[in-house]
């Protein structure tokens, strides 16, 4: 008589087989030879080895596996040695963690961050085949491989009409079924995330991976073909994200936290799952306000009273601690910045005895008596305040921002005429941080000078959108020696990922940010920035950003390239300063060819530059009557429409009016702010919003 475990005794042979086939009982369970020997499993189950019914029966009770399909495993994962083997292991019966095994070594843990454990797919394979494995996994290691994975997503067997929904509008074309039989895993290309995301989208259990993590392979396809590039992987990383924060803080006092935070302590102290339990305490600590510090100190303190193993992975979770708490920070803490609680322990010191006031009441006799505007660039940037500079993508926006920072870090007398004060430079690299190398090389050939000492850079990812985030790089660059100095962020859309520039409350949030880091420096902050899909109407997103800044330059294309000023606390006029990029050859690559970069370099006339007036009562008239209608009315209107416009708001005798109307107008036209054609009045950047 044969004994099946969970007490069920047979008479028989056949009733066995009958059992186990009704059942989808794995036969290597009950002789004891571990899970995995998928081919005798079969044979014994009158099932085909590619069958996907095999379902393999872990240690865990009432927990089932689907065995692979080696054979359905894309071969561009097979040829890389990035394998390794996975045990279904469960404590005190609970719900079993997927224990990572090196395939070469035999009960030797495996890891998706060391590499000496991965193994090849052949070695991989040839160990599930030896017996006591549940399956394989994939090691993700940032080379642009990306995974996908959606849990909870079958139903009756098929996937959900979501899930699939949102593979098919990430364009995944390869898509198997995970081990548990209950969720869905893609994979192909896609750029590296800052880190993997977990959560929630419409109702999906949704996670995305492309580094340092290992994901099970199943081989039981739902679509085979091959991998590709993958359609707005991280911006759906970016949407996870914010959807995850924003509901982590908005938790009432309800219960509900307690409860989790309850739950989350016992999973620690049981041992059953460190990291996810880690990760989301240390989120709903610092959400509550809780200091990072005592974050850190209270979750080492739990780890140590864990009754789990005190092992490898029990101390590769203590070491992460930190970083977890940091990353709650970024998440969780205030996206503004608190001025008045950073600024406080400045000014106390500063201020001991003063009067704790905070508004104070001028005559007009003390306001006429105020400083006048101290220039960093005379009459374009002020030292101290907000500004922009955009352009449309390869209109050498980045070339001309990098000349103007090195030309103040060095304090040259002037830039395109207009006379410097010397001033420390931070300059962040967000974008094109691979060519920065090049571009300095080339200034300083070009030039015939080393790049001011003064100018310093930032490669790091910064993200405006977080208050901590601008705290600690104000710090930064005030430690370094660059307060009170200008600082570039180039550019603002990747300073700020994830924000949605047509949003003004993300908008808001930027802006800001971005004078907290301006507040706290007591400098200039330059956003360097993008135009939108019509040139015409300036920077790209909300209108608030263009509202809130002391100067705005904008860079023209068309004939030729040049830069203007849209915007500037002096009213300077809209006149074209005119530039080229400069080819410099910096050196040579292994095959002999030349690496080249390029300079910004100015070709306007001296006289040129200098020889830029304010505009004239009627000219400014016309031109905020002007910015008004191209708002209204688009990038072009008829000229009998600004004629009359212009007319009705002239202070002049009423038979000069048009008159009047129609010289504003040429004076605009040849400060480059409008173009005339026959039948229209055309839109400049350099006319402003």
């Amino acid at each position: 008589m044969h004994v099946i475990p969970g007490a069920v005794q047979i008479a028989n042979a056949s009733q066995v087989l009958a059992y186990l086939k009704a059942n989808r009982i794995d036969l290597e369970g009950i002789l004891g030879r571990g899970s995995s020997n998928k081919g005798k499993a079969s044979a014994m189950l009158d099932n085909g080895p590619a069958s996907p019914g095999v379902v393999a029966c872990e240690q865990a009770t009432n927990y089932q596996f689907i065995i692979p399909q080696f054979d359905n495993i894309p071969e561009k994962l097979k040829n890389l040695a990035r394998w390794l083997l996975w045990k279904a292991e469960s404590m005190n019966g609970g719900k079993p963690r997927k224990v990572p095994y090196c395939p070469t070594l035999l009960n030797v843990r495996g890891s998706s961050t060391d590499p000496n454990t991965w193994g090849t797919f052949a070695q991989a394979e040839a160990a599930f085949d030896e017996g006591g494995y549940t399956g394989i996994a994939f090691v993700l290691n940032g080379d642009g491989i990306v995974g996908i994975d959606i849990d909870q997503c079958m139903v009756n067997g098929q996937p959900s009409m979501s899930a699939m929904t949102l593979m098919q509008q990430l364009g995944v074309e390869y898509i198997e079924v995970s081990p548990s039989g209950t969720g869905l895993r893609g994979f192909g290309y896609a750029e590296k995330l800052e880190k993997g995301v977990n959560g929630n989208l419409d109702g999906l259990k949704v996670e995305l991976y492309s580094d340092r993590r290992l994901l099970t392979v199943t081989g039981r396809v739902l679509k085979s073909g091959p991998l590709v590039r993958l359609n707005g992987f991280a911006d759906l990383a970016n949407t996870i994200r914010a959807n995850t924060v924003s509901k982590s803080v908005c938790l009432t006092a309800n219960g509900v936290q307690e409860d989790r935070h309850g739950t989350w302590v016992r999973q620690v102290i049981s041992g059953e799952v460190y990291h996810d339990s880690l990760r989301d305490m240390a989120g709903s600590l610092i959400a509550s306000g809780t200091q990072p510090g005592v974050v850190v100190s209270h979750l080492r303190g739990l780890m140590q009273s864990s009754q789990g193993p005190h092992d490898d992975r029990w101390k590769a979770r203590v070491d992460e601690i930190p970083r977890l708490v940091d990353s709650a920070v970024k998440k969780f803490s205030p996206q503004v910045v608190d001025l008045s609680r950073v600024l406080r322990p400045m000014q106390s010191s500063a201020n001991d005895g003063a009067s704790s006031q905070r508004f104070k009441i001028l005559s007009a006799a003390q306001l006429a008596q105020a400083e006048p505007i101290k220039w960093m660039v005379r009459g374009l940037l002020p030292q101290v305040g907000l500004a922009a500079l955009y352009g449309p993508s390869g209109s050498g926006k980045s070339f001309l921002t990098l000349d103007l920072g090195a030309s103040v870090a060095s304090g040259v007398s002037d830039w395109y005429g207009m006379r410097i004060t010397q001033c420390p430079v931070t300059y962040c690299v967000l974008e094109g941080e691979s060519g920065m190398g090049k571009r300095i090389a080339a200034w300083e050939k070009y030039k015939a000078q080393k790049m001011p000492d003064a100018l310093r850079f930032i490669t790091q990812q910064v993200d405006i959108t977080s208050a901590s985030d601008v705290e600690e790089m104000a710090h930064a660059i005030c430690d370094a020696g660059g307060a009170h100095g200008l600082i570039v962020l180039d550019t603002l859309n990747r300073a700020a990922p994830g924000a949605d520039e047509n949003s003004s409350k993300d908008m808001g949030v930027i802006i800001a940010n971005a004078k907290a880091l301006q507040q706290l420096t007591g400098g200039m902050v330059l956003l360097v920035h993008h135009t939108g899909k019509d040139e015409s109407k300036g920077m790209r997103g909300h209108s608030s950003l263009f509202a809130a800044m002391d100067c705005v330059i904008g860079v023209v294309t068309g004939q030729g390239l040049s830069w203007t000023v849209a915007k500037s606390k002096d009213d300077v006029t809209g006149t074209l300063h005119g530039f080229r990029l400069e080819q410099v050859v910096v050196g040579q690559d292994d095959d002999g060819d030349d690496i080249t970069s390029c300079m910004a370099v100015s070709i306007t006339p001296p006289f040129a530059q200098r020889g830029a007036k304010k505009l004239g009562r009627h000219q400014q008239i016309a031109c905020d009557v002007l910015r008004a209608k191209f708002n209204e009315e688009g990038a072009a209107i008829t000229y009998a429409a600004a004629y009359d416009a212009i007319a009705a708001v002239i202070d002049v005798d009423p038979k000069h009016k048009r008159e009047r109307a129609k010289d504003a107008v040429k004076a605009l036209a040849a400060h480059g702010m409008v173009e005339l054609t026959e039948t229209h009045i055309a839109r400049l950047p350099a006319l402003g919003h």
